[in-house]
């Protein structure tokens, strides 16, 4: 039996017509499932387009909260170093105590030096000879209060 050109379209037409309710109730399912996923404050059904807004903005609040969670993140680990000062201020600090070691190196050295050279009986560096004592003085006198080194 062949079938005549009206009724090839219209099964043609019939078939669009089932993929296309088939389309659609696939779409009404998945949104339904959105819905129940969503915070809803009113508690009633909610419309499709209502339905894609507040996903829409929900997602944009869980976006947000997750970034601000990432802020916060390693003080809510736990107890943790803080550095007290800047790695680029401290840098300074160490470089000046640096060259103030560096400085009472050389004045050791000249004083060692002077008390080797003598003119007469009299000694050209007359100062104690400690030189923790040295160097504490030395760093009371320029305001410094160094490290242990």
């Amino acid at each position: 039996m062949t079938l005549t050109a009206e009724e090839i379209a219209n099964q043609k037409r019939v078939l669009k017509n089932q993929r296309e309710k088939q389309h659609y109730q696939n779409i009404n399912k998945e949104l339904e499932k959105l819905g129940k996923q969503l915070p809803n404050p009113a508690g009633g059904k909610l419309s499709k387009i209502e339905t894609l807004k507040l996903a829409n903005k929900y997602l944009e609040s869980l976006k947000k909260m997750l970034n601000e969670k990432e802020d916060i993140k390693p003080m809510a680990t736990g107890p943790r170093k803080i550095k007290v000062e800047p790695e680029w201020i401290a840098q300074p600090v160490v470089a000046k105590q640096e060259k103030v070691k560096s400085i009472k190196m050389e004045i050791l050295e000249y004083r060692e030096q002077a008390e080797r050279v003598e003119y007469g009986n009299v000694a050209f560096y007359d100062e104690t000879s400690d030189p923790e004592r040295f160097f504490r003085e030395l760093d009371e006198s320029l305001g410094f209060v160094p490290a242990h080194w």
